[in-house]
């Protein structure tokens, strides 16, 4: 089971809420919307203090039980014990864009549809015709989104299979005879999205039997053998599908012993274009490798070096980057600043101060405050008032921590007119301004393109945050004219953001290098509402950039304070 933030909790509730609508219980929606309005902002993890709060809030039985299951027993088991009185599986109907509770109450009575499986078959059959309500234009939106979501079930986010590889990690380490684990396949290249979770594990020769016992007893399968006959000579697969919150993921381990741990770590841990650059098609390969070597092979790059190619970083083991030099691609280390992060101004759960600090422990030379704007209700949007309070707050703020410059800035939302959310003024007298869009998702290209268009013209933006407006595992980033977005942010000289939240990581790697052929500059940014957050960009958001090749004279945010500073004022 993954621990769940505080916004991924009030997610959860808000689909509780609409469960509730489904079951025309709307004073219990009301109750459950507005406690997930309460937890989504509160400026500590419930998860560690559900029992204070409880004292605090007085909630209802049904939703405290309802915040404990999810916080101690899982999504899956939370929705499975909500007493709405609808199947709690329609939230995979809910999931979809454009079906709201109402709808999904019409497909639920009407014409008994429990899930998303039963909705695509109904459609296919001729059983589920466009009606009042359910018009043509939403029909034909739906074909084409269904397979979207199955995928997006399919599929785990990195986040969520990172703690699937933590929770793994610690267990087999404590089976006799295993001597590490360490992350390989797609969680290794740091994939945003992958189809398992994958695990390379050292196991000693002299137990080698009694380990794979083990893990047959933990319901694991054996899928790869060696071909030698002796298994402690090469390597072995081990599956199993783990149920973990609310969707099955696959888990792989492959376990080798220390002669073959390296070549095995390597092999696993790319695509099959990199298994053929390395030589590598077949398990004997292995075999074949370690032969040469009278002792274990001691590293990595060892493996690369006997095979006579350059080594490759596992961000860039697949086939459309085994051509780049990794040590021309930016890297943590170059990173000199965060540009996005959020306070307790807005839906942050730290104040400025402990953000500074935050950023100072990190050996930062700048960081932006940039908390929402106005329009942004449910974040707690900053009033014009409220945003000249902050101003003042850090000037107070730079005095005090003089080792580290602090922009004042906005995350400014893009309206659907297009417009911005503060005017002219307001935005000239920031330091930087963050653009982004957090509304009307589901707006037509030429819609959605006008919007961030309109947002690269001004000449007050200088990023445009969290560009696609993709969720991991929730909603597919909308559809834009990215030939247009790229020519109008090199003209502008707008920076385009890679999003290092997790749930996002957007732009996504491909869209990066289409931006950067097209010339366009980056920031890579945490987009922050905790100290914790930061840590967002080492964990999730470098390995993305290194997918999508870019260099660190592109990233603003590797630049000088001086130059990025005459960057902005420009």
């Amino acid at each position: 089971m993954t621990h769940l933030d505080n916004r991924t909790i009030a997610r959860h509730l808000r689909m509780m809420a609409n469960l509730y609508e489904v079951a025309n219980d709307h004073p219990m929606a009301r109750v459950y919307r507005d406690l997930a309005s309460d937890v989504r902002t509160l400026p500590y993890a419930l998860k560690d203090q559900l029992d204070q709060y409880q004292d605090r809030a007085k909630l209802p039985a049904d939703p405290f039980q309802s915040l404990f299951a999810l916080i101690h027993l899982g999504v899956k088991k939370a929705f499975q014990t909500l007493p709405a009185n609808v199947p709690s599986s329609l939230r995979e109907v809910l999931a979809l864009p454009g079906v709201g509770p109402d709808l999904t109450r019409t497909f639920y009575t009407k014409w008994s549809i429990t899930n998303l499986s039963e909705l695509k078959n109904a459609m296919e059959n001729g059983t589920l015709q466009p009606s009042k309500g359910f018009t043509k234009r939403l029909f034909g939106m739906l074909e084409q989104e269904i397979p979207k979501l199955e995928r997006r079930m399919r599929l785990v986010p990195i986040a969520h299979g990172q703690s699937v590889a933590h929770g793994w990690q610690e267990h087999l380490l404590k089976i006799p005879g295993i001597l590490r684990v360490e992350w390989t396949g797609e969680l290794r290249r740091q994939k945003a999205l992958m189809e398992s979770v994958e695990l390379m594990v050292e196991a000693s020769v002299n137990s080698w039997d009694e380990t794979i016992q083990e893990l047959l007893k933990e319901g694991f399968q054996a899928d790869l053998t060696s071909s030698t006959g002796k298994k402690s000579e090469c390597f072995q697969g081990f599956s199993l599908m783990m149920d973990a919150d609310d969707r099955s993921i696959p888990i792989r381990i492959y376990l080798a012993n220390a002669k073959h741990f390296y070549p095995a770590w390597v092999y696993t841990s790319g695509d099959q274009s990199h298994a053929t650059y390395i030589g590598a098609d077949h398990t004997d390969w292995i075999k074949e490798l370690s032969h040469r070597y009278p002792r274990d092979i001691p590293d990595e790059e060892a493996v690369y070096q006997a095979k006579g190619v350059h080594f490759i970083i596992p961000t860039l083991r697949e086939q459309d980057s085994l051509h780049q030099d990794s040590f021309s691609l930016v890297s943590y280390t170059a990173l000199q600043g965060d540009l996005h992060m959020h306070t307790t101004y807005s839906d942050g759960a730290n104040s400025i101060e402990e953000m500074v600090r935050g950023c100072m422990a990190r050996g930062y030379q700048y960081m932006a405050i940039t908390d929402h704007s106005q329009a942004a209700k449910v974040a707690n949007g900053l009033s014009v008032e409220r945003l000249k309070r902050q101003h003042e707050e850090i000037e107070k703020i730079r005095e005090k921590y003089p080792e580290i410059s602090v922009f004042h800035g906005t995350e400014v939302d893009i309206m659907p007119d297009p417009t911005l959310d503060f005017d002219d003024d307001i935005l000239s007298s920031l330091d930087l301004v963050v653009a982004s869009i957090h509304t009307s998702f589901y707006l037509s290209k030429k819609e959605q393109t006008a919007r961030i268009l309109a947002a690269i013209a001004s000449p007050h933006v200088d990023i445009i945050g969290h560009p696609t407006g993709r969720m991991l595992g929730r909603r597919d980033g909308y559809t834009l004219d990215f030939e247009q977005i790229f020519a109008a942010a090199t003209a502008n000289r707008v920076a385009l953001e890679l999003n290092c939240n997790p749930s996002r990581l957007d732009l996504d790697p491909e869209i990066l290098r289409l931006a950067l052929a097209a010339g366009c500059l980056f920031s890579i940014d945490s987009d922050a509402h905790s100290f914790h957050d930061l840590e967002r960009i080492p964990a999730f958001g470098i390995g993305q950039a290194q997918q999508g090749w870019l260099p660190p004279d592109r990233v603003i945010n590797t630049w000088s304070f001086e130059m990025l500073s005459a960057w902005l004022n420009q």
